[in-house]
């Protein structure tokens, strides 16, 4: 049943694969991340200053959760890949398949193609904007299904299960972070020392937070690789790999926390008058 729905769907959309004026714009979508990852991640960022008072607390607490969903959806996303039956790409499967008129990575044949992860993160990602601002959010919404979501499956990258199992997944990790936004738990150890961070210390809240965007405007591409190439490490190798980025984030973290506090005390110290003369030669 989901098969013959599947093959239908996919059959009436990749029937138009050759043309070329279709097959350009479903190229500029699979290769530039700056009108995908990249919008998203300007309008995060717009969100973030755009209030003032107690509703920018509210709204950069939400905003916060829902990075934290959208990296939970990946996740989850990239683990049914590994956990369900393998599913391989229409376009390397059936036999009915329309070829677009340029080359396509032909590394596809070892992702599976069920969930999408692509559809995962971005309906994730689209939540967060329906909650802060409900016009925009509706508007990427639109934009995720046209340009994101379409051109893979008239590529033949998905089966439109595959795009409808992801962003459930995007819409159920959404929910469940949006709920949690809304704790007293979330507020406690979450939003509220995240807030204060980046008041107190703003140099490694956004020293932290650029990875973060910069990951989201590359679609995860880094951490997505790490998780498909981890399922053939062994736990020795996973757990040597592990030590050593620990050991690493721990030496630059405690780094750059030694700057931080020599910075705060000089401007504490240059802040009281007569200080300066006070100070050894």
């Amino acid at each position: 049943m989901i098969q013959n729905f599947d093959n239908y769907l996919f059959h009436a959309v990749n029937a138009f694969s050759g043309n070329h004026f279709l097959d350009s714009l479903a190229d500029i979508e699979e290769n530039t991340n700056l009108l995908k990852g990249g919008l998203f991640a300007a309008v995060y960022c717009w969100l973030w200053f755009e209030m003032r008072g107690h509703q920018r607390e509210t709204h950069r607490k939400i905003l916060i959760a829902m990075l934290m969903a959208s990296f939970a959806a990946l996740s989850i996303a990239r683990a049914l890949a590994h956990i369900v039956p393998f599913r391989v790409r229409p376009m390397l499967a059936d036999p009915l398949y329309h070829t677009p008129s340029f080359t396509i990575s032909s590394n596809y044949e070892r992702w599976s193609s069920f969930p999408s992860d692509t559809a995962a993160l971005f309906f994730a990602l689209v939540v967060g904007v329906l909650a802060t601002w409900r016009a925009g959010g509706l508007l990427l919404l639109v934009y995720t299904c046209v340009w994101i979501c379409l051109p893979r499956l008239y590529l033949g990258l998905h089966y439109p299960s595959d795009l409808i199992a992801g962003a459930a997944v995007g819409l159920a990790s959404a929910v469940f972070f949006l709920r949690l936004a809304k704790t007293p738990a979330y507020e406690r150890w979450i939003g509220n020392p995240s807030l204060r961070l980046e008041n107190r210390y703003p140099m490694i809240f956004y020293a932290c937070a650029f990875p973060v965007l910069y990951e989201i405007a590359i679609m995860f591409a880094d951490v997505r690789y790490a998780m498909h190439r981890s399922v053939f490490l062994s736990p020795a190798e996973l757990a040597a790999i592990g030590v050593l980025l620990l050991g690493m984030v721990s030496l630059f973290t405690a780094f750059f926390w030694r700057r931080v506090k020599s910075n705060r005390q000089s401007s504490q110290l240059a802040s009281v008058p007569g200080a300066a003369w006070t100070q050894p030669s």
